[in-house]
């Protein structure tokens, strides 16, 4: 563990990490003690990509599909990078059962290296299209988060 510059202003200066993918408060705190300029951290925020207990829960369950951009898109959403290639989730993310899955996907190198991985970044276009096709089917095969 490594030590921590106690804030002379706020001390252990917490906040509180909030799940990007549900937007709930994680059943954590984080200490960030002195920052520069000895500012307060905010009470809550998004730190990373790592989703709660809950949402962990609900992404094992199938294959995890995450709505991600990339290019000048994922700049204007002003996030970090998910990826080597630079895409950038956009909150969206839906979970298919494999046999759904498996049923629905042609091309079957992609989809075996998407069944092995059990997630995949999919473009706007395209995930809008599949929870569109979700819910005209009201598709108990597809959880939408």
């Amino acid at each position: 563990m490594s030590e921590i510059k106690l804030s002379k202003k706020h001390g252990f200066n917490p906040s509180i990490p909030v799940c990007f993918w549900c937007g709930k408060e994680k059943n954590e705190i984080a200490l960030f003690g002195e920052l520069p300029k000895d500012k307060e951290a905010p009470m809550k925020a998004v730190y990373d990509y790592t989703p709660c207990r809950e949402c962990q829960k609900k992404m094992a369950q199938g294959i995890l599909v995450i709505e991600a951009v990339l290019g000048t898109e994922a700049v204007k959403l002003g996030n970090p990078p998910i990826d080597k290639l630079g895409s950038v989730p956009t909150g969206r993310w839906l979970v298919m059962t494999r046999q759904y899955f498996e049923d629905n996907v042609d091309d079957e190198d992609l989809k075996q290296r998407i069944l092995k991985a059990g997630k995949t970044l999919m473009d706007p276009a395209t995930f809008t299209q599949i929870v569109e096709q979700a819910k005209s089917l009201q598709n108990s095969k597809v959880s939408l988060d």
